[in-house]
């Protein structure tokens, strides 16, 4: 990242709420980088992601819910994914006016490959952490999780 957008060392004097938004910032720009060569964007592999995650196929409006997102940026990526054949539309069985949306086999293909190169990153990111560290920082993210969404 460019030094003039991101200075390290004035990152510990930021409130909290501030360095969290910075470093899912920073992350999800280590990763653009990292993935430059997929010629995916960021709207594309975090929404790749997120149907691999998911147990199965999700309404559009769980989708956004999900990534926390808005529909009309959604349903223009939506819109690209499955003309890159990256995913599929599929009717409801039980309202033929809901669509779901899951990742094709190629769309299944292409987020192994994203994945791969995640956690190659984080084990960048992570170097000089000790297991344990890790570990408590992620729980720590899971209670700062669990707290907010107690606010919304």
């Amino acid at each position: 990242m460019n030094d003039k957008k991101f200075h390290a060392e004035n990152f510990a004097h930021r409130p909290l709420g501030m360095r969290l938004a910075m470093l899912a910032r920073l992350w999800r720009t280590v990763v653009d980088h990292a993935l430059v060569e997929t010629g995916l964007t960021q709207s594309r592999w975090t929404v790749l992601m997120q149907l691999q995650v998911v147990e199965g196929p999700l309404t559009v409006s769980e989708l956004a819910f999900a990534m926390g997102i808005e529909l009309p940026p959604l349903t223009r990526t939506l819109n690209q994914l499955a003309e890159s054949g990256l995913i599929i539309r599929i009717e409801d069985a039980d309202d033929r006016r809901i669509r779901l949306v899951k990742l094709s086999a190629l769309g299944e293909q292409q987020v192994a490959q994203v994945n791969r190169v995640v956690e190659e990153c984080q084990r960048k990111v992570s170097e000089g952490l000790p297991p344990e560290q890790l570990e408590q920082f992620s729980q720590t993210l899971n209670l700062l999780t669990e707290n907010m969404s107690k606010l919304i």
